[in-house]
């Protein structure tokens, strides 16, 4: 029987969190993540869309019937992933203008794709990347990934600074500003501005604002400390009814169904 939770997998004592090298800090949105997580059957997960580009690495089998190492692009929505076995993988992620530097293509050809590493990175980067089994401890992993990405980075073109900028204004209002606004701002059309953001970075500016607004609301909904008026009212939504229709979209479920989870 297949178990579905919320959330990825949680690895409790098995979790280590490394830091990214201080040269590339700024393309990650949070340290490297390496987790242990062993199963007793056929288990799922849902995976909400968080604005992040996701890169996996496994040390031990696949899952999900993905590559061993792969690149996730963005998603616009929920998804169920599956494994059966344990999981042994170190999980990156990558800032949208970190993704799009670090892997030299425009995002929007990854939105929603599962791409092996391999296929993006260059041979010997990908070849560091699925060699870190030739180490047993995950400081040591990640600092090999680490210095192949390192000899990568300085060759790569870097998002137009426009794009960046509204990128970065988008994640600091925690999605609640006017496309339209950001569009005036950055001296280009409403369309081609939509049009830029969306091929270089994977989403709509207003995608990803909605994105970025759930995912600010997400650790208080998994509280249930408060209630849904308010929490509408807190981060910008029309009223309760437009937050549980953004919840469902995401989510798959109810703000109800994750109160409670405690997970952040």
């Amino acid at each position: 029987m297949v178990r579905v939770t919320a959330g990825a997998p949680v690895a409790g004592q098995h979790l280590q969190m490394v830091p990214v090298h201080p040269s590339l800090r700024k393309y990650f949105a949070r340290p490297h993540v390496g987790f242990v997580e062993d199963s007793t059957g056929e288990d799922s997960w849902v995976e909400y869309p968080n604005g992040m580009v996701t890169m996996i690495i496994n040390v031990g089998d696949a899952f999900g019937g993905h590559p061993s190492a792969f690149v996730a692009g963005l998603s616009e929505t929920f998804d169920v992933i599956g494994r059966d076995g344990a999981i042994e993988c170190l999980d990156m992620k990558l800032t949208p203008p970190g993704a799009r530097r670090l892997l030299g293509i425009p995002l929007g050809e990854l939105t929603g794709s599962i791409v092996a590493l391999r296929d993006l990175l260059d041979p010997f980067t990908a070849g560091a990347a699925e060699s870190l089994d030739t180490e047993s401890a995950w400081t040591a992993r990640c600092q090999l990934l680490d210095a192949a990405l390192l000899r990568r980075h300085d060759d790569q073109t870097n998002v137009d600074p426009r794009i960046e900028w509204a990128w970065r204004r988008i994640t600091a209002r925690q999605g609640m500003l006017s496309i339209r606004d950001l569009a005036e701002e950055v001296g280009w059309s409403q369309r081609h501005f939509i049009r830029s953001f969306r091929r270089e970075l994977g989403l709509t500016p207003h995608k990803l604002s909605r994105i970025t607004r759930f995912n600010a609301v997400l650790p208080e909904l998994r509280t249930g400390r408060m209630d849904g008026a308010s929490l509408a009212a807190g981060h910008g939504y029309a009223d309760q009814s437009h937050l549980i229709r953004e919840v469902r979209e995401f989510t798959g479920s109810t703000p109800n169904s994750l109160a409670g989870t405690g997970r952040p």
